[in-house]
């Protein structure tokens, strides 16, 4: 039976975006590097570890990552040395994730969560997923908002799994998207929250302020205030939605009430401007400070100047 490996093909851009920046800065033989790569796209793995190999072992993190990367699709590969190199890559894989480098923390993460060439060790893996997540990359968050979610190696977490899902959908992760509409159209108010988010700017899906309003509408009816206070924007702008500042001052009050600063601080503009409200000063001067208490600059600000008139 064929084995077909592959490679996630946002590590191999990933890879190859450091192959430039750290070449550009003479950390590796940009040469000899190069001739690795050039002998790796080429399927001939022993050369291109016989290049890049000796730059690993004089500590540069880009050759580390790329010889583990080798030993990893070898390991895969199979054959009489399949375990050796699976030890091997998660060698290799670590040196450069304890030098910070995001690929390998993401790698480390798989060789732990689906134990290759090592036993299984879900909060090994969590531990891994998540340095390479905090810097951005988007597999790693998507694949920690699934532990998240199952409870694996981590108390199990849907606000952070819908939190960690948004942010690798935002970049585009394919996968994150449909783990984040799934958890919203079981009703999890985070990922409903998170969803409209994603419409409202844009970002990992067609920008779309109805599709926006409809998931906000969704948390924000089950009372989650971040939710109100998004979809009491919607109404303020009019996106999706006709302009109406009553509709705007009605959800902001709910998520005001939670204490969302945000929310009291507009609530409080919309006094002062007698927008959608009955133009109060004393109410806009209570919603100020409840947001100023909570340290929200804006509402510290506005009500210093009220109290210099």
């Amino acid at each position: 039976m064929k084995i077909h490996w592959k490679i996630p093909i946002s590590c191999i851009q990933l890879l190859l975006i450091l192959a430039l920046l750290l070449g550009a800065q003479g950390e590796v033989k940009a040469g000899q590097f190069d001739e690795g790569v050039a002998a790796y796209n080429a399927g001939n793995y022993k050369k291109a570890l016989k290049l890049i190999e000796p730059l690993a072992e004089q500590g540069h993190v880009l050759a580390q990552q790329f010889t583990g990367l080798i030993y990893d699709i070898t390991a895969a590969i199979g054959g009489p040395l399949g375990n050796k190199n699976k030890r091997k890559a998660l060698m290799w894989y670590r040196k450069a994730a304890d030098q910070g480098a995001p690929v390998a923390q993401y790698n480390v993460g798989i060789i732990y969560y689906f134990g290759r060439g090592v036993s299984k060790d879900f909060s090994e893996a969590s531990k891994w997923y998540r340095k390479a997540a905090e810097q951005g990359v988007a597999p790693a968050q998507s694949n920690l908002g699934v532990m998240y979610e199952k409870g694996e190696g981590v108390p199990q977490d849907y606000k952070l799994a819908a939190a960690w899902y948004y942010q690798a959908a935002v970049q585009g992760d394919v996968d994150a998207r449909k783990h984040l509409v799934k958890a919203a159209e079981q009703g999890e108010v985070n990922a409903q929250s998170n969803l409209g988010l994603m419409y409202i700017t844009g970002q990992g899906v067609p920008q779309d302020y109805k599709e926006a309003t409809r998931w906000f509408r969704k948390a924000a009816g089950k009372g989650f205030a971040e939710a109100q206070y998004s979809l009491g924007l919607t109404y303020e702008k009019g996106l999706g939605v006709p302009q109406d500042y009553k509709g705007a001052a009605r959800w902001w009050r709910k998520a005001a009430e939670q204490g969302h600063a945000s929310a009291q601080f507009n609530l409080a503009v919309l006094y002062l401007k007698g927008r959608g409200v009955p133009q109060d000063a004393q109410q806009a001067v209570h919603w100020l400070r409840k947001a100023a208490e909570q340290g929200f600059a804006p509402a510290q600000s506005v009500l210093m100047k009220l109290q210099q008139k």
